[in-house]
């Protein structure tokens, strides 16, 4: 008999454990759903042509990211990644030389500091 009441008592465990992870996983995914949802934070001079280009430009793939979300040096790394993304899904050349320079300029004024 007491094997079957331990038996009993882990199963209970058991099935306990999984109602917690799963109303966990649940309450996890809606919150990060829910704050994925909210608003991004405009652009800094946000109807300057170099700001009003960036967005012109990034918003084709992705929604344009504040210019904070990378330091000068990993913008430097970023617009070049993209412009290789956009050509590997043939969207061809997005960005002349000159508007490269005039976003990349816009980013590094505006990118968070530091490294």
């Amino acid at each position: 008999m007491k094997i079957i009441g331990d038996l009993q008592n882990r199963l209970w465990f058991q099935r306990g454990m999984t109602t917690v992870f799963f109303l966990g996983m649940t309450f996890l995914a809606v919150t990060l759903l829910a704050t994925g949802c909210d608003n991004p934070q405009p652009v800094p001079e946000p109807d300057s042509p170099p700001a009003l280009l960036y967005k012109e430009k990034c918003n084709i793939c992705h929604p344009a990211y504040h210019p904070q979300t990378h330091t000068s040096l990993g913008w430097k790394k970023v617009i070049p990644r993209m412009e290789k993304n956009a050509e590997a899904t043939g969207m061809g050349t997005l960005l002349s030389e000159e508007e490269r320079s005039i976003i990349l300029n816009y980013l590094v004024k505006h990118s968070r500091k530091g490294y």
